[in-house]
């Protein structure tokens, strides 16, 4: 109507919610494969301490054997909850806190080693490390973190007896970290949103543990850094994710 005369015209507003609609189905998705990721290690961390209060006879084998695997589920569950503290502040709008100190390239990798020693005996690492006497100023815990996640991924989507090659290198102004496995690889379609909340591969396994939310918190931790990410993957040949960050101004 224009004023109280009815001038037969329409006024017609669409809105396209389609990308709303899939992050709430996204959301919906992530609560429920949450839920399950942390529920099973509680159960089974549960699990193995009512035997180990029951039968106070346990072999002495036996029993470091069930306390090991305690130990393993609650840092996988400590592991998870870092990560969703560390995207809920970013999502909050608030910056990612960088405790940056001077560190060698070595400290990161020895704790690199370490990790890879306490995952799957089904998997083959192999080191190819170079420069490692570099310095950079980072925060040593967040690069960890990083690299533990990509490492995590590579694992999960690797073939049995599958080789994860962690190789390092140098350019003048940056020290990259690659992580190249056999896995099953992504489309190109897949990789435009490997960066993306809650977002899972359509090839990965429904039984494969995660909650989509590994890579696009490594993505914020190089970020920050003012490094770079590249990935590099085919279907059924193996990924390579590398990361590059820049040296500080002595690059020694």
């Amino acid at each position: 109507h224009n004023c109280n005369t009815p001038t037969g015209a329409i006024v017609l507003s669409l809105h396209d919610t389609t990308e709303e609609y899939k992050l709430e189905q996204l959301k919906s998705e992530f609560m429920s494969t949450a839920t399950h990721n942390l529920k099973t290690p509680i159960t089974a961390i549960a699990g193995y301490a009512e035997l180990l209060l029951a039968q106070e006879d346990l072999p002495e084998e036996q029993r470091l054997e069930f306390l090991t695997y305690i130990y393993d589920k609650a840092w996988s569950l400590d592991h998870m909850i870092d990560n969703l503290l560390t995207l809920r502040r970013v999502e909050d709008g608030r910056e990612l806190r960088l405790h940056k100190e001077l560190c060698r390239a070595e400290d990161i990798l020895e704790g690199v080693r370490k990790f890879c020693g306490d995952l799957s005996s089904q998997i083959i690492f192999k080191f190819d490390a170079e420069h490692v006497e570099t310095t950079m100023l980072v925060d040593e815990k967040k690069i960890y973190q990083a690299l533990e996640n990509i490492i995590d991924n590579a694992v999960k989507f690797s073939p049995e007896r599958g080789i994860v090659k962690i190789s390092t290198s140098r350019t003048d102004s940056h020290y990259q970290f690659s992580i190249q496995d056999e896995g099953i690889g992504m489309e190109e379609e897949e990789l435009k949103h490997v960066f993306d909340r809650f977002y899972r591969a359509e090839t990965s396994a429904q039984s494969t543990p995660g909650v989509g939310l590994g890579m696009s918190l490594v993505k914020q931790i190089v970020d920050a850094h003012g490094g770079d990410i590249e990935i590099q993957s085919r279907p059924h040949q193996g990924s390579t994710v590398t990361l590059s960050l820049p040296l500080n101004i002595n690059g020694a």
